[in-house]
């Protein structure tokens, strides 16, 4: 009867959601310049190095998401099971 409902708390999985937008769109841009790779080669690099970037910044993101719950004592099953399926698409999804 004492059982406490689990929260979302906001920061941490806005990391984590962070982390799967960058993510997502590291892939978009790594698919634009796969496309383009034959036709323009310089074009293709451009949006290669706008995907790396993309892919450092979800890195980053996935760093902090864990590491601002253990801070802030914000720790939630939800948050766990969220991180875990963000991991999930975010780097395991089509890795080049």
């Amino acid at each position: 009867m004492n059982e406490q409902p689990s929260k979302i708390y906001l920061l941490p999985n806005l990391m984590t959601a962070g982390k799967s937008v960058l993510r997502f769109y590291g892939h978009v841009e790594d698919s634009r310049g796969a496309l383009l790779q034959a036709s323009n080669p310089d074009a293709a690099s451009d949006l290669f190095h706008i995907a790396i970037w993309f892919v450092l910044g979800a890195f980053v993101f996935d760093f902090l998401d864990g590491r601002l719950a253990r801070l802030g004592g914000h720790e939630s099953p939800f948050g766990r099971e969220f991180d875990s399926l963000a991991d999930i698409v975010s780097f395991g999804l089509a890795p080049r």
